[in-house]
């Protein structure tokens, strides 16, 4: 269809350019601060130097802005004022974000053995020797005496898997008393497992802790409910399908990466496809897109985006809600919003800007939450690089979605790989055939699978029987992965580097991204009859 093309003034594209950068300045300087401040931590910066620089700031903009003239001037100092003024504002926030911890009132009690009292805030995660638990405590006993604490602080406990315990559970722990630790992985790597748990305001942890069950029915009523029916789902799916097969419609539905077991678990990451069973923005971004396109093959574009939207907020629902999933959910609408109405640079500002009021709700996670950076850098290569890519590949073929899943894994993979290297070290291979292979039948397993164990709650016998598509999807998943990951080439580790290697290759490549951005010529046009931004080339 010849589009019908209406040329932008100047004036227009001078004002958007000027608003493009003013926001570029305003993230820009928070995410700055917020990074130096996590840098620093547990340095502090006084508040009376943060207010100097915010006063700084604001007679800056304001000179400026009323004794000069030249725009020019007016523009930098408008671009600086409120850089430094954000910047300021960004190690304001993260260092609040720490005035929850308060007095550690349990310091005194560390490395000794105690007995405490509180409630599962979390739902339980269930690994393959331990569970692990989120508790509130706010009770510590000694003897007879039971002594209230002022600020009740969260404890991440570990415990035998039996007997099972819920969220809103309440619970006596006995065990000792510790703080995190970091640690070396087996790549030479050092994990920082103490700021890891602090993004969740966990400070303590008591591990091989005996437990005994007080009370249940406390916590978020709504938040119960549903963890309950999540659970529910869980115990019908197991009850029509056999591990393995289980495991992972279980981790593909719920995100429970634990139910596969601990050789399976390793061969997906080997094989560079952990991704579809894990609770993150690589996940969900990846997985709707698939899913997404699959119900547009059966109900048509629109209806397919619909329902795209529809299935990612059940997801988020049914998985509990967490923060991680809620964010690597955001990420997908906002993916699904890009492809909808073809707007790639104003789905880029959205990105941007969702981001920063993750990072302002929760300033931690900006560098020490690694789900959180591969979401978003997932979710901008499915937006920004991922339509650069499509001229490039349209000699391969779409049957059974191949070329999609080929440019949706490189997208991600190209802006996540220099991360995935210097945190964790393991370069798998075999990742992209894996991601064509197995993603080609992650949508439809994931739909017969959700039919049977649906159809398991009205009778056992029905639910077994509309699960043989899916058992045969599943088998076929874990049949690919095992075999990429036996392969003794599929993953080489790579020797840990130096974090500025790092960063000079994402300058690098953003800055290739930009150059290739700006070979598109600087005429704008707007269509007329469709509601998406197109450039002359």
């Amino acid at each position: 269809m010849e589009l019908e093309k209406e040329t932008i003034p100047s004036e227009s594209v001078t004002s958007n350019s000027f608003s493009h950068r003013l926001w570029v300045c305003i993230l820009g300087g928070f995410f700055i601060g917020v990074i130096i401040a996590s840098v620093l931590f547990p340095i502090t910066i006084s508040s009376k130097l943060l207010f100097t620089g915010i006063a700084f700031s604001i007679i800056v903009i304001s000179v400026i802005y009323f004794f000069y003239q030249d725009t020019r001037y007016k523009k930098f100092g408008t671009f600086l004022g409120c850089c430094i003024l954000f910047c300021c504002l960004g190690i304001m926030r993260f260092q609040s974000s720490f005035a929850v911890q308060g007095e550690k009132v349990l310091d005194t009690l560390l490395e000794e053995s105690i007995v405490v009292e509180g409630i599962i805030v979390e739902d339980p995660d269930m690994r393959t020797n331990a569970s692990r638990l989120v508790v509130l405590v706010d009770t510590v006993v000694s003897g007879n005496v039971s002594q209230f604490i002022s600020r009740p602080m969260r404890i991440l406990v570990s415990t035998d898997l039996y007997p099972k315990y819920m969220y809103g559970d309440k619970i006596r722990i006995e065990g000792k008393l510790q703080e995190p630790e970091n640690f070396i992985g087996n790549t030479g790597r050092e994990f920082n497992y103490d700021m890891y748990l602090a993004k969740d305001n966990i400070f303590y942890q008591m591990s091989f802790a005996k437990v005994e069950k007080i009370s249940s029915g406390h916590g978020n009523s709504i938040k119960r409910t549903v963890l309950k029916i999540k659970r529910s789902f869980i115990s019908h799916m197991e009850k029509v399908f056999s591990y393995p097969e289980a495991g992972l419609l279980s981790g593909l539905l719920l995100g429970e990466k634990s139910a596969l077991g601990g050789k399976l678990e390793k061969d997906f990451r080997a094989s560079g496809v952990i991704h579809v069973v894990v609770l993150s923005g690589y996940n969900v971004t990846l997985v709707a897109d698939a899913t997404v396109r699959m119900f547009g093959f059966l109900l048509g574009p629109v209806l397919g985006m619909i329902f795209g939207a529809v299935g990612i907020v059940l997801f988020a629902i049914i998985t509990g809600g967490g923060a991680t999933v809620i964010r690597a959910s955001l990420m997908a609408l906002l993916v699904l919003v890009a492809r909808i109405t073809g707007r790639e640079y104003n789905m880029t500002r959205a990105l941007f800007l969702a981001g920063f009021f993750m990072v302002l709700h929760n300033p931690k996670i900006l560098v020490f939450d690694i789900s959180f950076q591969l979401s978003f850098l997932a979710t901008f290569g499915l937006i920004v690089i991922a339509p650069k890519l499509e001229n490039y590949f349209g000699w391969v073929t779409n049957k059974l979605q191949i070329r999609e899943n080929l440019i949706a894994t490189l997208s991600t993979q190209i802006i996540v790989l220099p991360l995935l290297l210097y945190a964790i070290g393991d370069l798998s291979l075999i990742s992209v055939p894996a991601n064509i292979f197995v993603l080609v039948a992650v949508p439809w397993a994931m739909f017969f699978g959700f039919v049977a164990t649906t159809v398991s709650f009205i009778s056992i016998f029905l639910g077994t029987i509309f699960s043989f598509p899916a058992y045969f999807l599943l088998s076929y998943q874990i049949v690919v992965v095992e075999f990429l990951a036996g392969l003794h080439f599929s993953v080489v580790t790579i020797p840990p580097f130096a974090l500025w290697i790092m960063l000079v290759v994402y300058v690098i490549l953003f800055y290739t991204l930009y150059r290739i951005s700006k070979n598109k010529d600087d005429k704008v046009f707007v269509s007329k009859h469709l509601s998406i931004q197109v450039k002359d080339r």
